[in-house]
């Protein structure tokens, strides 16, 4: 039963707004008939599955994500037209006395009629019903049946957002498994004490298609594969590690997702982990802070250094900081455009390489793309550069080829 109810606590946290208007068209069929327990059914293969459920009983045996066997339950034979829409007595039916749920629910007085989708098929059915007679009682049929045809248009839009859905996702996993659908550049990472090379970061290039990097990693996660995507790219920026001199670091972005994922510990079981840093971005929501505590902790024992992206575009990224207690602070583009001339930024700049001196990490600088720019955040106590003033992205052959920048 904890399970269950788990799950019908997740379904709903994920409730669609055309989905919460299903509730609210259900709550209200039900409220207007008097009934106890309301739901909305659908067929799949040869089970019955609660999608919808509303009732006012604290104890309801009926809950979404609730199964059976089609055959076992009402909305089979009402679907079929071998039970009637408005039982009075369900006992006292010769079809529903015969089902064993009409005694174990129990099932007092039961409505229902059948949902058909805009292309004809039957999607499930609309059922109402109390768990005792009700002597009183005056089903109003032709209301529900224009409820259920509402109903049907919702969920025929539904049905195609997820055809569409499953069409991107099988998209997706194409990109991911074929060999030319994504290329690796590298863009250098500058110590800006020495001026010289510490550092690339990985950056992922998808050739023939039409969106840009972040739109496909955004479409990925939105279909479910986002994970596997990002992991397909630490896979072969690994791969490359020993194309890349000690002590050079190799950058790698992953999203908090990725970063508590079982195959990112399988992919960094070889290899010279102290040379990884993985950049984790800040505009991902984190789904559980412990868990990511956790594989924060685990990551830091194996010796992988960890950094947070974009800091300075939003309040996640500080609970990050928190949380994963980071060895890198990455400061957002926006920050870094025009600092030499904004005081705020340059406030702002002066004030986390402060922080980052008081916790012992180092403060990166991306996006710098003047020579002004570049003598403020030397100035202002960051780290480390980035950005096409000093190098734009390349492969990684061309990226190693400088190591010294004092001469731009």
């Amino acid at each position: 039963m904890v399970g269950g109810e788990l799950a019908a606590m997740e379904t709903h946290s994920r409730r669609t707004p055309s989905e919460e208007a299903v509730d609210r068209l259900l709550r209200a069929a039900r409220r207007h008939m008097g009934l106890e327990i309301a739901f909305i059914s659908q067929f799949v293969g040869n089970e019955r599955v609660f999608r919808f459920v509303d009732h006012d009983a604290p104890d309801s045996p009926v809950e979404v994500g609730g199964s059976g066997r089609r055959e076992d339950s009402y909305c089979h034979y009402v679907a079929e037209g071998t039970l009637a829409q408005y039982l009075p007595d369900a006992s006292a039916d010769p079809v529903a006395s015969t089902l064993e749920i009409t005694s174990t629910l129990p099932v007092g007085t039961h409505v229902s009629v059948p949902i058909r989708l805009s292309d004809g098929r039957v999607y499930g059915t609309f059922c109402c019903f109390s768990r005792r007679v009700k002597t009183e009682f005056t089903p109003d049929l032709k209301a529900m049946r224009v409820l259920a045809d509402v109903v049907a248009e919702v969920l025929s839009e539904l049905e195609r957002r997820a055809d569409e859905k499953a069409q991107r996702r099988r998209s997706m996993e194409q990109i991911i498994q074929a060999d030319d659908a994504l290329e690796l550049h590298f863009q250098p990472l500058v110590d800006l004490k020495t001026m010289q090379l510490v550092g690339v970061e990985v950056l992922s290039r998808f050739p023939g298609h039409q969106l840009g990097p972040q739109e496909m990693f955004a479409q990925a996660h939105r279909v479910g594969v986002g994970v596997e995507l990002e992991m397909r790219v630490v896979r072969d920026a690994l791969a490359l590690l020993s194309q890349i001199p000690d002590p050079i670091r190799l950058n790698i972005n992953v999203s908090p997702s990725t970063l508590v994922a079982p195959n990112l510990f399988v992919a960094l079981a070889d290899g010279p982990r102290d040379r990884v840093v993985l950049e984790v971005t800040e505009h991902a929501v984190v789904a559980d802070y412990v868990e990511l505590r956790e594989a924060s902790r685990r990551l830091t024992e194996l010796g992988v250094w960890l950094a947070i992206d974009d800091v300075g575009m939003g309040f996640s990224g500080l609970n990050q900081v928190l949380e994963i207690q980071p060895d890198e602070l990455k400061l957002d583009r926006v920050v870094i455009r025009n600092v030499d001339s904004d005081v705020v930024r340059q406030a702002l700049v002066e004030g986390l390489s402060s922080f980052a001196a008081k916790v012992g990490v180092r403060l990166l600088a991306e996006g710098i793309e003047t020579s002004e720019e570049l003598a403020a955040v030397r100035r202002l106590g960051a780290h480390i550069g980035q950005g096409y003033y000093l190098s734009r992205p390349a492969p990684l052959a061309v990226a190693l080829a400088r190591r010294d920048f004092s001469i731009l």
